[in-house]
């Protein structure tokens, strides 16, 4: 059963006006109440999915979610418990009691579920891609954390020996016994020095933000060189957003959406980058008539997207009648890839950070050793002229 997604927004807009909070709904829970996180909404859809699959209906379900005591609720999931079953029982759905909790696509997809009767198969589909992202993001953190820690930590030793360690020497060295590495260290603890060495540091970080911006909204000819580099930044972030956008989008079309709405209600909810490509896309669909495997593969050579490897796997399912289960094939092969390809990056990126924070710290102790040994040369050479 299809539902133009258009025609339930508008439906949706309109149960808003009549239903809302109401002036009796919760308002002691709703200071607790926020957006839920992974976990929260993970642990809500699949609890529904299963009770709803077992002919439960959603009100009594929440209800017995509230009460039950067996599963760790956080206070936030709690008051926004409260909040759903207020609104249900002012003749709300399960979408928009949840509103303003979940994210935007996520609500629009548990709409459809709603007005299509897929609600269970919907949110056990977002349960299992809550699960799955997550567990990768944990995968990347959690190679990348100790090198960026490790980072931090070579940063903090050059200021600290440029601050406390440096001064202790520079009132009994000779500068002119000084050179090499301990020069260097000396040119760099004074105050023009550390002002040049908190400049160099903060450009470093600051065009660090500048790229986690860039990735979402700039789209520039240079940008899309980069992405054609493999492992850089850039290609990265167009993978990972491919393999986000495909999965949300084949949700949508199983819970009975439209293509071309789902298309439009990804565009509405994504970055500005990936908008304008998605765009694109949508433009050539509605242009030629053509279906979603064939319009990535014709638009790809002008938007670059999705990753060239999804690409490939899409083209060599050809030209068949149930899209949805090719792209489903295409997606199970390329994302197993992208997972092992990213963590094998990853762990490079770490190695990389690890092997530069050592050789810094490395040429730190080389300094210090060099200062120590410029201070018992001349106090040999002190001793000596004594006697």
């Amino acid at each position: 059963m299809s539902n133009p997604l258009s025609r339930l927004i508008e439906r949706m807009k309109a149960q808003s006006k009549s239903t809302g909070d109401g002036p009796g709904s919760a308002r002691v829970s709703t200071r607790k109440a926020g957006p839920l996180d992974d976990l929260e909404r993970a642990m809500l859809y699949k609890y529904l999915a299963s009770r709803v699959r077992a002919g439960h209906d959603v009100g009594s379900s929440l209800e017995k979610l509230l009460a039950t005591a067996y599963l760790r609720k956080s206070a936030r999931l709690k008051a926004v418990l409260t909040v759903a079953i207020q609104r249900f029982r002012n003749g709300a759905k399960l979408a928009m009691s949840l509103q303003g909790y979940i994210p935007q696509i996520e609500h629009l997809m548990v709409l459809t579920g709603d007005q299509s009767g897929s609600l269970p198969a919907t949110l056990g589909q977002l349960v299992d891609s809550i699960v799955r992202d997550r567990k990768m993001r944990r995968q990347f953190k959690k190679s990348l954390t100790p090198s960026i820690l490790l980072l931090i930590f070579g940063v903090a030793a050059i200021f600290g020996v440029a601050l406390y360690v440096v001064p202790q020497y520079r009132g009994i060295v000779n500068p002119g016994e000084v050179h090499g590495l301990a020069a260097a260290v000396f040119s760099v603890a004074t105050p023009v020095g550390i002002a040049g060495l908190v400049t160099v540091i903060g450009l470093l970080f600051g065009f660090a933000i500048w790229l986690a911006r860039a990735a979402r909204t700039v789209d520039a000819p240079w940008r899309r060189w980069l992405e054609n580099i493999p492992n850089s930044p850039f290609a990265f972030y167009r993978d990972w957003m491919s393999l986000i956008w495909l999965r949300m989008h084949l949700i949508m079309l199983k819970a009975g959406v439209l293509e071309r709405e789902a298309l439009q209600a990804a565009m509405t909810n994504s970055t500005p980058w990936l908008a304008r490509r998605l765009a694109l896309v949508k433009h050539h669909i509605e242009r030629s008539g053509k279906k979603l495997p064939a319009a990535l593969v014709a638009t790809y050579e002008v938007t670059n997207f999705p990753a060239p490897l999804l690409i490939e796997e899409i083209e060599q399912s050809g030209d068949v009648a149930d899209t949805t289960g090719e792209l489903e094939k295409a997606l199970a092969v390329w994302e197993e890839e992208f997972v092992e390809t990213a963590e094998t990056n990853l762990r490079v990126i770490s190695a990389a950070i690890k092997f530069s924070v050592y050789a810094m710290l490395f040429l730190i102790g080389g300094a210090i050793g060099s200062l120590i040994l410029v201070v018992l040369h001349q106090s040999l050479a002190h001793t000596n002229m004594m006697f």
